[in-house]
C-alpha cells in the first residue's frame, strides 16, 4: 500500500512540474522533490528510489511514445495517454528490492530475507540480483531475478534467442548452414 502510495505523490509531482514547464523531472531530479515525503520514508530507501524512478520511466516512455506519435500516428490506436495514478482503494505496485535491500547474511546461509519485512524464503542461488513483489488480482506474486553465473561459451559456434512481441521468437548462429528463424 505504502508503495501505491509513493507512486501516487511521485506522479502528482511530476504531473505539476509538466504542467508547469512541459519537461518531466529525471529519476535523480524526482528523488530530490520526494525523498522526505512520508511515503518515501516509510519504506526501505533502496526500495522507494526503485518506486520513483518507476515513475520517471514511465514519463520518460510517454513522451517518447507522444513524439513518435506526432511522426507515426498509424502505429497506435489514439493519442498515447499521460501515466496515471493508481486507484485510490484498489491500486497497487510492483515493488522492487534490489541486491542492496535484501539481507546479505541471510543470503549466505541460502535464504531471501527482505530489508523490513518479515519475508524470507529459501534459495539455492548466492547470486540474487533483485526481488519483485508483483501484485495480481487476488494475490502477489514473489519474483526472483538471479545473476546467470554460468560461464559463457568459448566454443567455436554461438546461437542467440531474441524472445519477441510479435513472434515468439527469432533464432539465428554463426554456424555455417544454419538460417535465421522466426516463429
Amino acid at each position: 500500500m505504502q508503495s501505491k502510495h509513493l507512486y501516487n505523490c511521485a506522479n502528482y509531482v511530476q504531473r505539476q512540474y509538466f504542467f508547469e514547464t512541459k519537461e518531466y523531472y529525471n529519476s535523480i531530479d524526482i528523488y530530490h522533490q520526494t525523498k522526505n515525503l512520508e511515503a518515501y520514508r516509510y519504506l526501505p530507501t533502496k526500495v522507494s528510489k526503485q518506486i520513483v524512478r518507476r515513475v520517471s520511466e514511465a514519463w520518460k516512455g510517454w513522451l517518447a511514445a507522444l513524439k513518435d506519435w506526432s511522426k507515426h500516428p498509424e502505429k497506435y490506436r489514439g493519442l498515447p495517454k499521460m501515466p496515471g495514478y493508481k486507484h485510490k482503494e484498489r491500486g497497487r505496485n510492483v515493488v522492487i528490492y534490489p541486491i542492496d535491500a535484501i539481507s546479505k547474511p541471510a543470503l549466505a546461509k541460502g535464504i531471501v530475507k527482505l530489508s523490513q519485512t518479515n519475508i524470507e524464503f529459501p534459495t539455492n542461488a548466492k547470486s540474487v540480483a533483485q526481488v519483485r513483489i508483483v501484485p495480481k488480482l487476488d494475490h502477489y506474486v514473489i519474483e526472483v531475478v538471479y545473476i546467470n553465473d554460468a560461464p559463457l561459451s568459448n566454443g567455436k559456434y554461438v546461437a542467440g534467442v531474441d524472445l519477441g512481441l510479435k513472434n515468439l521468437m527469432a533464432i539465428t548462429s554463426n554456424h555455417p548452414g544454419v538460417r535465421p528463424m522466426s516463429d
